[in-house]
Parts: C-alpha cells; structure tokens; sequence
C-alpha cells in the first residue's frame, strides 16, 4: 500500500491543505497585529476628517448641543474618545471621561513648539519621541502612540486644528484592539483546525474516489498479464482516465482474439507435425513390412529361377512344380502390391468416394459363388439365406474389396468342416452385414489389433494360405471413408465380423 498511488496522492494534497493552512496562521500571527494598529491609524485619521467636514459645513460650533451631538455621533462610529476645545471655550467630548481625556490633551499641546507649526494650535514633533509621532501638517495634525500612567494604557492620540480653528483630540485605546487581534488569531486557530481536518476528509475521499478506475486498470492490467482477458474497464468517462480504460478494454479483446488465433494456427501446426511424423513412421513401417512380405517370394522366384537355369533336375514334372511355385509367389506379390495400392488411395484420399445405389444381397452372394471351390476343399457348410434385394449406398467397388476381404478370412480361418453364416439385420436406415466363421477365437488382447496393416494372429497359418496382413486395413480404412461402423466379436463356436451400410440416401 506504501506505493499506491492513492496514498501518495492523499499524502500530498493533506501536505498542501497542511502547509497553507500553517502558513495562512504564521502570517496571520506574525502581521495581523501591525494590520490592526494600521486600521486603529487609519480610523482616527477618518474620524478628523469628517470632523473637519462638518467643521467646514457650519463653520464656528457656536452651539454646545451641535457640537456635542456632532462629537458623540464620530465617536460612537470609530469606537474613539473626541475632544473638541472650540475657539469660545466649549469643550465636548463623547465615550470617555472629559477630564482624564483633557488632562492628556493639554499634556501632549505642552510638549509641542507652538512656533513651528503653520496654525497657533499644531505642534511640531518632540525630538524624543519622534519615531512614535506621525505628522501631517497638511491634513492640520499629529498623530503619536502615548502610554497614560494614570490607566496604565496604551492609546493612540491625534491632536490637530479644525478648519474653524478649534483644537481636536481624538483617543483610541490599544487595550480592545489587542484584545481583538488575540481574539481574532485564536479563531482563525479554530476555523484554520476545523478546515485541516475537513481538507484531510475530502482529501481522502478525492484521492480514493480519483484513484479507483486507476487501481480498477491496473487490475485488468494484471489479469490480462495472466492471459485471463474476462476482466473489463466498469469506468464510464470522457475523461483522458476514462478513455484509458476504454483502449485497455480494446486492447484486451486484440489480444484476446491475437492469442486465440495464434493458439488455434499452433495447434494447426502441432498437428501437422503430429501427422508428418505419422506419416514418417507410417512410411518407415510400411516399407519396413514390404521388405518383409517380399523377401520370401523373392528369395524363393530367385532360388527356382536359378534352379531351372542350370538345369538341376531333367524331370518336366519338377520343371513345371518350379514354374508353378515362381507364379504362385509372382501372384501373391501381385496381389499384395494391388492391396497395398487400394489400401494407399482410400487412407490418403487419392480416390474420390462415388456413392450409388446397389443390391448388397447379389453382391454377397456373387462373392460366395466366387469361392466355391474354396469351401469344398475344406468341406465348409455355408449358411446364406436368400434375401430379398436390399439397396444401400455406398463405393460399390470399395465395398465389394471390403465383403471379399471378410469371406477370403472367414474361408481361411474356418476350421474344417466347418461352418461359415452369412446374415443380414436391418434397421430404419441402415443394414448390418455379418461373417461368421467357426474356429478359434482371436485373443481378446488382438481383437483391436488385426485392422491394422500386415499385423498377423497366426503367422505361420496366413503364410500358409498367402496372406499378408492387409486385407482386414482395406475394411478398415473402408468403412472410416464412409463413417460406418464395423468390428469383430468372438462367439461361442467361433468368430464373427460386421459392417454397417446407409439403405436410405
């Protein structure tokens, strides 16, 4: 909190409330004394002159009662003591005893020199006093600060003539004006704490309520430091603090939406890479399992081929068992290599899928027929009820190498004597083909393993019948193209596989 900025700028509006609010005192202290004798000055000089204005409008005051009427007025006004010795002896004074105020008229008119002044009632200044005494021989008097030892007070005294010739003294006592300044000092002592305290409060309020929004941004700040951008600017102003707030809004949503697109292009590349790096291994296996399923054949075409070359047997029954073996095993790499090309087009998309519509039932029974031969050999008994005509649509030509591959491994596997059902189930929108052959089960642990390309259960039987492992990834890949299900189960007696196919368009 030390560093907040609310705390500094409280800490420096409360100094400068303070610092006037002390220096407002201190001068007030130090000058408000001298203002106030400069006043008392000031007054006294305003009392004569309008006494020499009402001098000048009635001439001589003939009339005790004008004259009193005329001294009490004044005197009321400037709170002074005025004595007034007119030219026929009339003496009149207002707010004050007559004879203390007299008695300190003739002792000032004694210490003056009556032959320096221009009118035969003005003095001129005492040497000694002079620096208490201020002259105005223009204006007709004196003016000088006078200490009386019978009231033990300080007064200033004005002594001067009227323009009617009387003599004027007008008093004003030090004593309420010291008074006034003491008073005046210890309430601008209460009114300067009173505004201390209420400076200190609005301070606090101003800088707090100022400060806010910024501690508000700051915040958001913060969030959008942690990539969290749900934070937002509240501050609502035309102010420049409320247009930073609005930019930080904007600046948040930029990044937001920076972030998210670099985000999704990372995870664009992060895939490419995965699928580069597939693609790699992919590559490294399949050349990998080539190399392995064509060193026998061709050790085998090399070794018969060398065979009839340097004519190692007479015997036409052992030359043509030689050819027979050299196109046995050309066939099969044939084969394989057809495989590997169907499988390569429908994995990397190379063949476009042409949908049409077709009867599955003809064309199961069409591949049934095609292998009759086969299920003679092993004396297997094929089950195939005969169904009416059901229509699907799919890649005719795919779907016809993904049947063929389910019967050649229900043919292979299937034990002899054995049994081999052909079925159908059908539902709102689609048809189930199933393959059942009788046999040993696949170990549960392999169920998920035989899709893929040139892996072997049993490696010395798919020898044996010359397969190589890639039929079952041509079913595969074939149904995934098409977004069709398909899988095997072990039954009691045997195996069974299925595939799923649209029957509506």
């Amino acid at each position: 909190m030390k560093n907040s900025i609310q705390v500094k700028l409280t800490v420096i509006i409360v100094s400068l409330v303070v610092g006037m609010v002390v220096l407002s005192w201190g001068i007030t202290s130090i000058k408000l004394n001298d203002f106030f004798h400069s006043n008392a000055k000031e007054r006294l000089a305003e009392a004569y002159e309008e006494m020499e204005q009402k001098a000048e409008e009635n001439g001589m005051f003939n009339n005790f009662r004008e004259l009193r009427f005329t001294v009490d007025d004044i005197g009321n006004r400037y709170n002074c003591i005025i004595i007034v010795v007119s030219h026929n002896g009339i003496v009149s004074n207002a707010n004050g005893a007559i004879y203390d105020s007299l008695y300190s008229l003739l002792s000032l008119m004694e210490n003056q020199e009556l032959s320096e002044m221009k009118s035969p009632w003005i003095h001129g200044n005492d040497p000694e006093t002079e620096k208490s005494t201020i002259m105005d021989e223009e204006e007709g008097y004196f003016l000088k600060r006078t200490h009386d030892e019978k009231l033990n007070s300080d007064y200033y005294d004005l002594i001067g003539t009227l323009s009617n010739g009387d003599l004027i003294s007008i008093r004003y006592s030090l004593a309420s004006l010291e008074d006034s300044s003491r008073i005046a000092n210890r309430f601008f002592g209460y009114v300067g704490a009173v505004v201390l305290v209420v400076g200190i409060i609005i301070s606090v309020v101003f800088c707090r309520r100022f400060t806010k929004p910024i501690h508000e941004m700051a915040t958001v700040a913060d969030e959008m430091a942690n990539l969290n951008f749900e934070s937002k600017v509240t501050y609502q102003s035309k102010d420049e603090i409320g247009r930073l707030g609005n930019r930080l809004n904007q600046l948040s949503q930029k990044l937001e939406k920076t972030i998210s697109e670099l985000k999704t292009a990372n995870n664009e590349l992060s895939e490419d890479i995965v699928k580069k790096e597939q693609i790699d291994e992919m590559r490294k296996e399949f050349l990998s399992h080539v190399s392995h399923e064509l060193k026998t054949p061709i050790a085998l075409i090399q070794g018969y081929a060398e065979g009839l070359k340097e004519n190692i047997t007479d015997d036409i029954e052992s030359r043509e068992f030689y050819c027979e073996v050299i196109m046995d095993e050309a066939n099969k790499m044939n084969e394989m290599v057809k495989k590997l090309l169907t499988l390569n087009q429908i994995e990397f998309g190379k063949d476009i899928l042409h949908f049409e519509r077709f009867d599955i039932v003809t064309m199961v029974r069409n591949r049934l027929n095609s292998n009759e031969i086969l299920f003679q050999e092993k004396n297997v008994k094929v089950t195939y009820p005969k169904e009416e005509a059901i229509y699907v649509w799919a890649d005719e030509y795919l779907m016809e190498e993904a049947v063929s591959n389910y019967i050649s491994n229900a043919v292979h596997y299937v034990n002899v004597n054995g049994e081999i059902i052909v079925r159908f189930e059908q539902f709102s929108d689609k048809v189930r083909l199933f393959v059942y052959n009788s046999g040993s089960h696949i170990p549960e642990e392999e169920l998920d393993k035989i899709w893929i390309k040139f892996y072997k259960v049993d490696k010395a039987r798919t020898r044996e019948y010359g397969g190589n492992g890639i039929g079952l990834s041509i079913v595969a890949a074939t149904m995934e193209s098409h977004n069709k299900e398909y899988g095997v189960v072990n039954k009691e007696q045997g195996v069974e596989f299925y595939l799923d196919l649209d029957t509506s368009a």
